[in-house]
């Protein structure tokens, strides 16, 4: 074994940098000031009609990039010598 370990480390990420990075992204930016602008206006309602749809979403998010992260981190575990 001249040069070691040929294997590829794929990071995984933990579900609160999932979350900042799904929350800090532009549309979710423009929900929270949609949400802001509703109340302000006297429609709660549709606030929380907003809130509660990202909120699904953001948690669907959640699960769909952690269980992609995990077959991509299985897919990649093959380790041979160089």
């Amino acid at each position: 074994m001249r040069f070691g370990q040929c294997q590829v480390n794929v990071p995984k990420k933990t579900i609160i940098q999932i979350l900042l990075d799904e929350v800090l992204n532009p549309f979710y930016i423009f929900q929270v000031f949609s949400m802001a602008v509703f109340v302000w206006e006297g429609y709660r309602i549709y606030a929380g009609c907003i809130f509660i749809l990202s909120g699904i979403s953001i948690l669907a998010t959640i699960y769909e990039t952690r269980t992609n992260n995990e077959s991509i981190r299985n897919m990649a575990k093959y380790v041979c010598p160089i």
